[in-house]
C-alpha cells in the first residue's frame, strides 16, 4: 500500500465565465466547458503538505482583461481551513489567462489525501 498525496483540482474544467443571465447554463454546457478549459495559459498547482487537512472550496480570480494576469483572488466558499484557503489564494494569484476573455472566473478546488493500492 502506498499513500499518494493529491491536490485534486478542477480549476480549468470548472471555470465559469459570468455573462448576464447565462453563467449557470454555460457551466452545464459541455461545449462551453471545453472552450473555458483553454482560457488558462499558466496554472500551477497549489502547495499541499502530507499533514494538512482535506477540504474543498471555491475561489474567484479577478483578471486584468488586457494582460490576462490575476489581479486579485477571493474565497467564495472556504475549504474550512485557513491553511488550505491561503494555499489556494496564493496559487491562483500566479495563474495567467488569455487576455480579453473574462473579468473573473470561479475555480473549484479540492485538497485530498488519496490512497492508491499497488499490487
Amino acid at each position: 500500500m502506498r499513500l499518494v498525496l493529491t491536490v485534486a483540482t478542477i480549476p480549468v474544467l470548472g471555470l465559469i465565465i459570468p455573462k448576464p443571465g447565462s453563467a449557470e447554463n454555460e457551466a452545464k454546457n459541455p461545449d462551453q466547458r471545453r472552450r473555458v478549459k483553454r482560457l488558462a495559459v499558466f496554472a500551477p498547482r497549489p502547495k499541499y503538505s502530507r499533514n494538512w487537512p482535506e477540504g474543498s472550496g471555491i475561489f474567484r480570480a479577478y483578471i486584468d482583461k488586457v494582460t490576462g494576469h490575476v489581479i486579485r483572488v477571493e474565497v467564495i466558499k472556504s475549504t474550512g481551513y485557513k491553511i488550505l484557503d491561503d494555499s489556494g489564494v496564493e496559487c491562483f494569484q500566479h495563474w495567467r489567462f488569455k487576455s480579453g476573455i473574462a473579468s473573473h472566473v470561479d475555480i473549484p478546488l479540492t485538497f485530498s489525501h488519496r490512497q492508491n493500492f499497488v499490487p
